[in-house]
């Protein structure tokens, strides 16, 4: 998040953040009050989905799910990869005081530590 709000700036990052708070709100109402109106079966999201849709929107609701739980880990690996490639070069050009190498070593053990977490997470 810090990252994605400096490179939008103050301005673009606070309508963004403001813009996506309005959308996680009014989704949670709107399935809110979606399951006051369900009956006491439904109780996931594959209920709710066959409740509005039938058979089909149990199946479509289990693999967006599935699909979004898949997709999200790798964005993160995926980003942590460039930003490791990023880091580790501009500290490779930058070899200057006597120290340099324990910099570039934290920083690679710090960014293999957190890929590794991340993985892990999967």
């Amino acid at each position: 998040m810090p990252g994605n709000f400096s490179r939008a700036r103050p301005v673009l990052g606070i309508i963004g953040m403001a813009f996506l708070a309005f959308a996680n709100f009014y989704g949670a109402v709107s399935i809110c009050r979606v399951m006051l109106l369900a009956p006491t079966s439904v109780w996931t999201y594959g209920d709710l989905g066959e409740w509005v849709l039938g058979e089909p929107g149990r199946y479509l609701t289990v693999v967006v799910q599935v699909t979004g739980c898949l997709i999200i880990p790798c964005a993160f690996l995926v980003s942590a990869e460039r930003y490791w490639m990023a880091t580790s070069q501009a500290l490779s050009l930058r070899r200057r005081g006597p120290f340099s190498w324990l910099s570039q070593s934290c920083l690679r053990a710090s960014c293999l530590l957190s890929r590794k977490e991340l993985a892990l997470r999967l």
